[in-house]
């Protein structure tokens, strides 16, 4: 591979363009750089690494700025898989490298949840056993062998009041849900979904506090609505994903596949999407940009997706994912970070990651988590 070939590489990677071969490609030559170093021992500091990774990157690239190669080496890190991240993760002493400061770890999100019945019952769907869990309104309420809440129609009953049922993650929690309709949602962490047992009527209308993708069974006479703090999103068969936390600074929909049309409640504004489009709701109005669906799907996926976040932005995720409280210590860089970190990984290997750019640094006390510069 020459080294135009190799630039021409790492552009499409990190603007998601790359294809599957493409990016097991990169991945590939990334790990083989990285660990034939350390394999030897050859690595003194991570400028002997960075000088072998910046001898394929594009000069141009403008990533974190201070300390040149050592500091674009650090963000291409962040790209390798979770295995290389691990690999590094055990040099942790190597001369030059800032270290995290912790007195303890911080195991990962899990699969947890809380369903609230119509009745005002309580039911910790992380301790229940599988099997029928309830039925309301001929529908049986399912913990399925997979850890999911499955709504299924057992008797058809029209003449019946709608019961609304609501299931709520915690930080550090995550669970998907099978609505009666066959609608999958899938909950992120923080985030919390109220809907009806079975949909009548002309619609099928759900709310959203926080984060959830949405894979919403195809009815042509009956649209599928999500209402998400100011933000109405309406659609008929398709795949998007809803970011709609308080602590975040706009609303955000983005749409994988099909057609979704966003709406502000008070109606004076609304956007149609195309796959591959973001909208985003500052101030009441609707903002709609290329977006990167991956990126917006990462955490179903199992990873964090960062791609130009600053440091905030960041450890905001991480908050809601490892049930930590985040402080600041000193006034951080701005600078955005780019990269790729499994969320199965302690937050310790995380936060290693991050600290590998020179810019910041952590202390982990408890369930809190100091960032420093």
């Amino acid at each position: 591979m020459t080294k135009q070939e190799a630039r021409e590489l790492l552009d499409k990677y990190l603007d998601g363009t790359a294809t599957p071969g493409e990016r097991a490609l990169f991945e590939q030559l990334s790990n083989r750089v990285t660990r034939k170093r350390l394999e030897h021992r050859q690595a003194e500091s991570y400028e002997d690494i960075g000088q072998d990774i910046f001898a394929v990157l594009p000069k141009h690239r403008p990533f974190l700025k201070r300390n040149g190669f050592i500091a674009i080496a650090a963000s291409f890190i962040l790209f390798i898989s979770a295995a290389a991240i691990i690999y590094y993760s055990g040099y942790h002493n190597v001369k030059g490298q800032p270290e995290t400061t912790r007195t303890a770890d911080i195991e990962p999100g899990r699969n947890q949840a809380t369903l609230t019945l119509a009745n005002g019952k309580k039911i910790m769907l992380t301790d229940a056993g599988n099997g029928e869990l309830a039925r309301q309104s001929g529908i049986s309420i399912r913990k399925n062998r997979n850890g999911e809440l499955v709504y299924t129609v057992v008797m058809q009953k029209n003449q019946i009041p709608v019961e609304y049922n609501t299931t709520e993650t915690p930080k550090g929690g995550q669970f998907r849900v099978d609505l009666a309709d066959g609608t999958k949602v899938w909950l992120n962490s923080s985030s919390s979904l109220r809907y009806p047992t079975r949909f009548t009527g002309k619609d099928r209308q759900v709310v959203l506090t926080g984060e959830a993708y949405f894979e919403v069974a195809h009815q042509a006479s009956k649209p599928f609505k999500v209402l998400a703090g100011k933000q109405l999103v309406t659609v008929l068969g398709t795949h998007f994903n809803i970011c709609a936390y308080h602590d975040e600074p706009s609303m955000r929909t983005t749409l994988l596949e099909g057609k979704v049309k966003v709406n502000n409640v008070n109606g004076l504004d609304s956007k149609i999407l195309k796959p591959g489009e973001q909208a985003a709701l500052v101030r009441n109005q609707i903002e709609v940009t290329e977006g990167d669906p991956e990126q917006a799907v990462a955490w179903k996926n199992g990873y964090f997706r960062f791609k130009g976040e600053n440091i905030e932005s960041i450890m905001r995720k991480l908050s809601r994912w490892y049930n930590i409280d985040v402080k600041y210590g000193t006034a951080v860089s701005n600078e955005g970070y780019y990269g790729t970190v499994s969320r199965s990984k302690n937050i310790s290997q995380v936060l290693a990651v991050l600290s590998e750019t020179g810019l910041v640094h952590f202390k982990i006390e408890g369930r809190s988590v100091t960032v420093m510069k």
